[in-house]
């Protein structure tokens, strides 16, 4: 466990409370997404998973060691913070200077220094600023050399605030990129943010706060598919997961949703059938069968069985009724037969599409 956190409560000077009784266990090696609007207490959170904030009341634990005064250095060497605005952590006359700072701070060798820092300006393609003052560069720019200062003393924790605000579609994507690759190294990302859409489609890992109170938390993919959680944390839903709704699958992310989309070729409305019982040579005999129903034979959904002599109600409610070639509707209490030599319409609720296939 990357953090463990019980009974912790905090008060600011004007005596607002900004956490109350926060019990909460963040998993090592995932993205955490740390979801609330403004106001909720994210930011105070963050603060004590480094030790900027210490607990008033409760405890924190990071990486096995209790967040108190004399564990401060090795925390903060273990746990990176990367602030809203970079200017708050740009202080240097260079850019190399900056990244330079912890590693004085740690006694580096100097010849490591060097390596250490080179590196890591070539990693994030900044090695052509390192002689800029920080002031001349862009916040896109800024950031990279914030998160440079951070990832030089390899730590196993990163903590954002609100990493993503005020980028633009490019540098957004890198850095995505970038933290992707950083728990891909076995690295944990805890970050805040009120962005439900990134927090749907990116978190492994989502806690939801409200007036300094933990009100969920768990896997994204449990938390943000529970339509009363938007409700009780005053979120807006995700675009996706609100176009997605009232369907089986759940895209997470753009390119899932047009997967989706194309496979279930809404331009024509259609689905394939795949019959996947007693059929030989390509020809469909009477008598019973197991229908799949889905975009193509790779990707089904089982939909039950039809058999002679059965009622439509075996079909689940992804199929509304059936309808023979001379335009009769077989009613969900009406039988149905399947009968040699003979055309058949499936017609679907869900997706307005239709499929044709022969009795043989």
């Amino acid at each position: 466990m990357a953090v463990k956190i019980e009974n912790l409560s905090f008060l600011y000077p004007n005596s607002r409370r900004g956490l109350e009784d926060v019990n909460l266990n963040i998993k090592a090696g995932r993205k955490t997404a740390i979801l609330g609007v403004n106001g909720s207490g994210k930011s105070t959170l963050l603060y004590h998973l480094n030790g900027i904030s210490l607990a008033q009341a409760g405890s924190v634990e990071v990486l096995n060691m209790n967040v108190e005064k004399k564990n401060l250095g090795e925390i903060r060497r273990q746990v990176g913070f990367l602030f809203d605005y970079p200017d708050h952590q740009l202080f240097s006359t260079t850019v190399y200077k900056d990244i330079k700072f912890g590693l004085d701070n740690y006694k580096y060798p100097e010849e490591e220094k060097k390596a250490l820092i080179r590196k890591v300006a070539e990693d994030l393609k900044i090695d052509d600023l390192l002689e800029y003052p920080p002031y001349q560069l862009s916040l896109g720019q800024k950031k990279k050399v914030a998160i440079a200062g951070l990832i030089v003393l390899e730590p196993s924790i990163i903590l954002c605030d609100e990493p993503f605000s005020g980028l633009d579609g490019y540098t957004l994507i890198y850095f995505k990129e970038l933290l992707d690759y950083w728990v891909g190294r076995g690295k944990t990302v805890i970050f805040s943010t009120h962005d439900v859409d990134l927090t749907y489609e990116w978190a492994d890992d989502v806690v939801i706060l409200k007036y300094g109170k933990v009100i969920k938390t768990g896997t994204t993919s449990e938390i943000l598919t529970n339509e009363e959680i938007y409700k009780e944390a005053d979120l807006v839903k995700p675009m996706l997961y609100d176009m997605f709704a009232d369907k089986k699958e759940k895209p997470r992310s753009i390119e899932e949703a047009k997967k989706y989309l194309s496979n279930h070729d809404l331009k024509h409305n259609s689905l394939i059938i795949t019959i996947l019982y007693k059929e030989e040579k390509n020809e469909l005999k009477a008598g019973k069968y197991l229908f799949h129903f889905g975009a193509s034979p790779d990707e089904t959904m089982d939909v039950g069985f039809i058999r002679m002599g059965a009622n439509v109600t075996d079909l689940d409610h992804h199929a509304s009724h059936l309808m023979v070639t001379d335009k009769e509707t077989i009613k969900q209490e009406s039988e149905f037969e399947a009968k040699p030599d003979y055309a058949y319409t499936f017609e679907m609720n869900e997706d307005h599409g239709h499929i044709n296939f022969t009795i043989a």
